[in-house]
């Protein structure tokens, strides 16, 4: 009996084209293209995509749903919206073409149906006596898993005459996640769908007010603008960072330069340069060698154990081991060691060939010690 009603529904959608067989809420702007009726029949599914743009049926269900879609339409008593019914008739087209429920559609034999299968329940489910305020009820059900979902569209993609079946399905998908607001049309446009361009698989909400552009070429651009984009980025970070490095370090070796010049500058200027053979240590306060040069210095002549003043000109010595005395031509120096311990004063042997008096000799000496420099002027001629 149900099968003699659908060939009966079949034959008057066939011979009067005004009247249809696809659901809509009562009062929607749609019922002229889709008709009055209680519910979906399967007479006005079809299954081939090129028959969507070559046959009446075809293009009657586009026409149908591609209205639903973009429809803001909902009932104020039911609760009931276009977008849903015809969400509802895109899920009735695919369990039409692949399980062949409620009823066989098209003779079509794919292997999809393998990778499908377990779609099955959760696709049929309240399919036959839908519930206009409840239509994704099926969204909860475990048979209906994404990974499964994603799987199915990827098979029937590879189809040459099928791939709407793929958009169909992922059309469904979407609102499971992204439930379509009331009085809003669809965020994905109908013409996405009724192409054999496949959707994007549903990871991001299009947005309420954001609909889908046709070319699904929009995540591929962004993405593929990203790739492009950060090892650009990435490379003009570097580079500056580098630079900047660079500069800190050089202006460094510079600061560090110039403060070594300055203090050079200074050292020479006070008089306080020491020579590179001469300890460091020496010139601390705390020096043994000094504090003994100190007692020297203020001892009466004569008096001291070593480096005593001598009577004329002379200059200050240190040695390498860092004791110091004064030094120069004089008349008698003492000599540092002596065997019994005492002071040991000779007389400067400077006398010529001749016979020279110790005056004559100490004159001399004094002559010859104007070639040197005074401690104040090292430098000095």
């Amino acid at each position: 009996m149900a099968r003699i009603q659908s060939t009966l529904l079949g034959l008057l959608a066939f011979t009067i084209p005004t009247i249809h067989a696809l659901r809509t809420v009562q009062g929607s702007p749609c019922t002229s293209l889709c008709g009055d009726t209680s519910n979906t029949t399967s007479s006005e599914i079809s299954c081939i995509d090129s028959a969507y743009n070559t046959t009446q049926t075809g293009e009657t269900f586009e026409s149908c749903v591609s209205c639903l879609l973009e429809s803001n339409f909902q009932n104020a008593t039911s609760g009931e919206t276009d977008v849903n019914w015809g969400l509802y008739n895109l899920r009735f087209a695919f369990t039409s073409c692949v399980y062949d429920y409620p009823v066989p559609v098209t003779n079509v034999s794919t292997p999809c149906l393998v990778s499908c299968t377990t779609l099955g329940p959760a696709l049929e489910m309240q399919l036959t006596d839908p519930v206009g305020s409840d239509l994704s009820s099926f969204c909860n059900s475990t048979f209906f898993a994404d990974n499964v979902v994603t799987t199915c569209e990827n098979c029937y993609t590879l189809t040459t005459e099928q791939a709407y079946l793929t958009n169909f399905l992922e059309a469904v998908r979407y609102n499971c996640h992204f439930p379509n607001d009331p009085g809003v049309a669809y965020s994905i446009t109908p013409d996405r769908i009724f192409n054999d361009t496949e959707l994007p698989s549903t990871t991001n909400s299009y947005g309420a007010t954001t609909s889908a552009t046709s070319t699904g070429e929009s995540n591929v651009k962004k993405y593929l603008t990203v790739i492009i984009v950060m090892p650009i980025i990435g490379f003009l970070a570097i580079s500056a960072l580098t630079a900047l490095c660079c500069f800190c370090l050089i202006q460094r070796r510079r600061r560090l330069a110039e403060e070594r010049r300055s203090n050079q500058r200074n050292r020479w200027a006070t008089g306080t340069f020491t020579a590179a053979w001469q300890p460091a240590w020496t010139n601390y306060p705390g020096s043994p060698y000094q504090q003994q040069f100190a007692m020297e210095s203020t001892a009466p002549f004569g008096s001291a154990p070593f480096g005593s003043a001598i009577p004329g000109k002379g200059f200050n010595v240190v040695e390498s081991d860092g004791k110091t005395y004064e030094a120069g031509y004089s008349t008698q120096y003492v000599t540092p060691v002596s065997e019994d311990g005492s002071d040991m004063k000779q007389s400067f042997q400077f006398r010529n060939e001749s016979t020279s008096t110790q005056g004559q000799d100490i004159k001399h000496a004094e002559s010859y010690q104007e070639f040197f420099a005074s401690p104040g002027a090292p430098h000095a001629l």
